[in-house]
């Protein structure tokens, strides 16, 4: 099946009803039924405007999800709550699409997720300014790889990401806001890959933080 972002397509009701469907590519329009695909383990990509609701046990088996939002708007606006209750979820994209999108959900609900070890954090937004929760870290402890693409970034995030105990590979494309970026030698106990992509950068290490 073909679509793209700004032109999803509808999912057939005889795939919603594909009850042995194992992974599913494309560009498709959010909702649709998912309470036949409990043996679905790839749903990529789904086109989201507004609240994506359902629920959890439907997707029980769902390892891999990379959800696209378009056409935020202030009392409909996209949340991490039934994401967050998928027992199996592996790994996760979440991209806001256009520039003027909100900037990222709590991203707390994605602690229940035990298995997630792959996440992917993707906004175009260049107008508001967002920071990294600092208490990532704690709801995130099992993320092997992750990728921040974030444009409006004020502030270093690399005294927040240096404390993700099992990090092995980090990916981050920043904005012009950032010319440095500072780490602690006994920070990433487990990185083994970092990219930095995007910017003109110094990277600074030191023995501890003031």
């Amino acid at each position: 099946m073909s679509g793209n972002n700004k032109n999803p397509i509808s999912l057939p009701d005889e795939i919603c009803k594909a009850k042995q469907l194992r992974h599913l590519f494309g560009f498709f329009k959010w909702p649709f039924r998912v309470d036949n695909l409990t043996n679905l383990r790839t749903l990529n990509r789904v086109v989201v405007e507004g609240q994506m609701e359902f629920n959890p046990m439907d997707l029980i088996n769902l390892r891999d999800l990379f959800v696209v939002i378009m056409k935020q708007s202030n009392n409909n606006r996209f949340t991490l709550d039934s994401i967050g209750r998928l027992r199996s979820l592996h790994s996760f994209v979440m991209h806001f699409w256009e520039t003027e999108s909100p900037l990222f959900p709590p991203l707390q609900p994605l602690s229940h997720c035990q298995h997630l070890l792959e996440l992917t954090l993707w906004n175009h937004n260049r107008y508001g300014v967002w920071k990294l929760p600092t208490e990532l870290p704690e709801f995130l402890l099992n993320i092997k790889y992750l990728c921040l693409i974030a444009f409006n970034m004020p502030e270093d995030p690399m005294p927040i990401l240096e404390k993700l105990p099992n990090l092995t590979f980090l990916e981050l494309w920043l904005g012009d806001g950032l010319d440095k970026l500072a780490c602690i030698v006994e920070g990433f106990p487990q990185l083994q890959f970092l990219r930095i992509n995007g910017i003109d950068v110094k990277v600074e290490y030191f023995f501890s933080r003031v």
